[in-house]
């Protein structure tokens, strides 16, 4: 499994021991699952979080490179009204619960940070017939990438045409 992988599925982990719902990622062939459920929407795929990324010598003619990368994830909550589920508050918990010690120790195992989240909107609305009570934030999550590499050496260099430089 790649990294980028296993850390979308710690991030989703997370949401489930927080919530305590089902967790889906968007996209997936299947139909909404019974509410209440948690959505969660890839915003941005990785990008990088500086144009630069560092070089380090592994050995020999390898070299390591790595640079951090942020994925913004849009957190969807949906809430049953029969069972009195509140999309709000359990986004505010969720949210809440990043100062929480344990929880920053969990996703430094994991090797990811929240870097940054959204206030959490109401965004409830009458579906159909049916009153929905809906609530969305997004979270920043942030990753150190690496790759390794073998750029081999120039042994030979040609210069072909007229070299121009300053008068």
């Amino acid at each position: 499994m790649s990294r980028a992988r296993n850390i979308e599925d710690a991030f989703r982990r997370w949401v489930v021991d927080e919530t305590k719902l089902i967790v889906v990622f968007d996209n997936q062939n299947a139909p909404r699952p019974a509410r209440p459920y948690v959505l969660i929407s890839d915003v941005t795929g990785w990008v990088k979080a500086q144009n630069t990324d560092a070089i380090e010598s592994v050995s020999g003619d390898k070299f390591r490179v790595r640079g951090r990368r942020l994925k913004t994830f849009q957190v969807d909550c949906f809430g049953d009204v029969e069972a009195k589920t509140n999309p709000l508050e359990i986004l505010e918990a969720l949210r809440d619960g990043l100062d929480d010690p344990l929880v920053v120790q969990r996703m430094h195992t994991d090797e990811y940070s929240v870097q940054d989240d959204s206030d959490v909107k109401d965004l409830s609305a009458l579906r159909d017939t049916n009153f929905e009570p809906r609530a969305s934030t997004d979270f920043v999550v942030a990753a150190e990438f690496y790759r390794e590499t073998e750029p081999g050496y120039v042994e030979r260099a040609e210069v072909n045409e007229e070299i121009i430089g300053p008068p």
